[in-house]
């Protein structure tokens, strides 16, 4: 009965975890991309706060003195992700006496997006404190989006047959910004700090296009007029860089406290032979890590973060983000 009722446990965290893990990208955000926030599943199961305090490698990307918590001499983690985007839509289809005949699917999009990196670390201990450096490839920002929608109208409806594509909109995007960092970390007695610098490059290729059907075009003919085509398309090189430098505290045995802070950092691109950029904005994350006297080892994590979005431009608001993560070891 005690592994049955643990079983069920395990199934119900797996369950939560994989909840947490699966947000959806937006296929609108085609330049400013989607975030890659959790790199690992352990951070995404706590979600996402860490910079308390985590003895999780790739936890660094929110606070880099997490270093100082890694164990052992050297050590490696390899990650990979996918993420599972599904979408359907349908319009109701009536007759010519207003009867309820079915549901005109007009949006099927299913595809699955992936990501992956990698990273090492080397702890160099001396009398007095302890030297940590690493190198890790991560993703930061995914453009990756599909999107497929027919256009129909209500001709032929009365005969319970779907109503002829006029046309299909499709939008296709693909690409992603990794970054390259360089971490390190120095702890002494109490007290961690912690530095990155980072390289980001990547790529994108988007197409936005409608593709009218035979319908639509010999329609248009017999009117006399002509569909014009329409195809929006572009490719994009990234280059850029960002740094942050992080702090942690342990107030007692139990309770540490830490701090983050990333400056504003542009990213710069080319499109059709000019050179831009656009801006990422500063951001100031706290975390609170709590392990409580227990029978069962517990952990939790507070973060609070500050995002400046009103500098990058007026119309933006700032943001407050929190994330909240329970840990119990069994």
């Amino acid at each position: 009965k005690i592994m049955n009722k643990y079983k069920i446990l395990i199934t119900i965290l797996i369950i939560l975890a994989t909840a947490t893990v699966l947000s959806a990208y937006s296929v609108s955000d085609y330049f400013n991309g989607n975030r890659v926030n959790s790199l690992d599943a352990r951070t995404a199961a706590m979600g996402d706060a860490s910079t308390g305090k985590s003895d999780t490698f790739f936890s660094t990307t929110n606070n880099p003195a997490n270093l100082s918590n890694l164990e052992g001499r050297f050590g490696f983690q390899l990650l990979s992700g996918f993420l599972r985007n599904a979408q359907q839509r349908s319009l109701p289809m009536y007759d010519s006496f207003d009867g309820f005949i079915g549901d005109a699917e007009y949006v099927q999009n299913e595809n699955i997006f992936s990501e992956f990196g990698f990273g090492a670390y080397y702890n160099l201990p001396t009398n007095k404190m302890n030297l940590t450096f690493a190198a890790q490839y991560k993703p930061y920002i995914n453009f990756d989006g599909k999107y497929e929608e027919e256009v129909r109208n209500n001709s032929n409806s009365d005969f319970n047959s779907y109503p002829p594509i006029i046309a299909t909109n499709l939008i296709d995007s693909d690409g992603s910004v990794d970054a390259i960092s360089f971490l390190s970390s120095i702890k002494y007695k109490k007290y961690s700090l912690g530095f990155e610098i980072a390289k980001i490059t990547g790529e994108q290729d988007y197409t936005n296009k409608i593709v009218w059907s035979d319908y639509a075009t010999n329609a248009a003919t017999l009117e006399g007029a002509v569909l014009a085509p329409y195809n929006l398309s572009f490719s994009r090189d990234f280059d850029g860089y960002y740094y942050q430098i992080g702090f942690q505290a342990e107030l007692n045995r139990h309770t540490s406290f830490g701090i983050n802070f990333k400056p504003e950092f542009d990213i710069d691109y080319e499109i059709a032979d000019i050179d831009t950029n656009f801006t990422q904005p500063a951001s100031l994350r706290l975390g609170l890590f709590h392990s409580p006297r227990s029978y069962i080892r517990s952990a939790i994590n507070i973060d609070i973060e500050y995002v400046q979005w009103n500098s990058v431009n007026d119309i933006y608001d700032d943001q407050i983000n929190y994330y909240i993560g329970v840990e119990h070891k069994i």
